[in-house]
């Protein structure tokens, strides 16, 4: 069977977990949500938090109080120079938060 990237880091994630429940079992197991799950609409349809529920205690979400504005216009500038290229930022940065 065909794996994709990110059923890939679903494995891992599984692995990780059954590890730390193997060594003990009240410990805590959760995983650090990037930052592309806030900015990129395609990789976050891709993730499924339900399902990584399933082998995670807790998720640790990237929120920011203060740097999110320049991040958020670096991603829209460097994916306006790459795969969206021909879409003016503005547009690009529309198309980003409506999803």
């Amino acid at each position: 069977m065909e794996h994709f990237f990110h059923e890939s880091y679903k494995e891992v994630y599984k692995l990780c977990y059954d590890h730390v429940k193997a060594a003990r079992k009240d410990a805590l197991f959760g995983l650090h949500i990037w930052t592309n799950a806030s900015f990129n609409p395609m990789y976050r349809a891709e993730q499924d938090f339900a399902e990584l529920s399933r082998y995670t205690d807790f998720l640790k979400i990237a929120l920011y109080n203060n740097c999110g504005g320049p991040r958020f216009a670096s991603y829209i500038q460097s994916f306006g120079d790459t795969a969206y290229g021909d879409l003016p930022l503005e547009e690009m940065a529309q198309f980003i938060t409506v999803f």
